[in-house]
């Protein structure tokens, strides 16, 4: 979460140069996958806080130059300070001519439902170790900026999980370039067996539910087919974390 707090524009060399000033502070969620003794692993999590400073050199186009120092407390872990550097695109469109002349936006019409076919990797917090992972979603777009999906996760079987089950999450989300291009963040539940935990159990009586926490992005190709690749982090309660990478294509009706 961040907050601005100060901005300064100046023209520099006569060629209208802009920079931005901004300090942000928000909570800060930490994953710290440590090794244990016996040769086991154990995904300790922490909460802190994160507080950054930024300068941003934004010239008149989309594109803009950012450095930021970030400064991270842990509770009962160490602190860091990092310094960053980075090269942004602005996404946000400008006003068309419509716009401008009459004060409105005409808004295509879209559809609400999506089903997408879902393939990738999933790689357990410990050592590194990826398997095939593969899965199926139903997204249903509840709000201009609000969706909601179901779906069902097979995380594929290595040395630590054979885990699958069935996943609820609910999307903020935005939309890009007429609609296009659609960025969100996706927070719910996984609820799944994993055959490695109970020497081979496959029994719905012993699921367990985890926490599930997603970012997206997709690209409309036409009325009906889309583009969608999203990265999940898995939260357990028995130190199998997972990072879960997904491309597929979806339907839209």
């Amino acid at each position: 979460v961040v907050f601005k707090i100060e901005s300064l524009a100046n023209e520099i060399n006569d060629r209208n140069l802009k920079l931005l000033l901004a300090a942000g502070a928000g909570p800060y969620l930490a994953f710290d996958t440590q090794n244990e003794p016996d040769g086991n692993f154990r995904d300790k999590r922490n909460t802190g806080g994160v507080f950054s400073l930024a300068a941003i050199w934004n010239p008149e186009s989309r594109w803009f130059i950012e450095a930021r120092v970030n400064t991270v407390w842990v509770n009962k872990n160490f602190d860091t300070t990092s310094l960053l550097f980075g090269l942004g695109y602005r996404l946000d469109s400008e006003p068309s001519t419509e716009t401008r002349t009459n004060g409105s936006t005409k808004i295509r019409s879209k559809t609400n439902n999506e089903i997408t076919g879902l393939l990738g990797s999933s790689i357990v917090h410990g050592p590194d170790e990826p398997s095939f992972a593969f899965g199926i979603e139903y997204r249903r777009n509840i709000a201009r900026h609000l969706e909601w999906t179901v779906g069902y996760i097979d995380e594929g079987d290595n040395t630590y999980i054979n885990r699958k089950g069935i996943t609820a999450q609910l999307w903020p989300k935005q939309s890009f370039f007429d609609d296009h291009i659609t960025l969100g963040v996706g927070v719910g539940v996984y609820l799944a067996v994993d055959n490695n935990r109970k020497h081979g159990s496959d029994n719905w009586d012993d699921a367990i539910l985890s926490g599930l926490i997603t970012v997206t992005g997709s690209y409309q190709l036409s009325s009906e087919y889309v583009i969608r690749i999203s990265f999940s982090r898995t939260i357990t309660d028995y130190e199998r974390d997972t990072d879960i990478i997904f491309a597929g294509l979806g339907y839209r009706f």
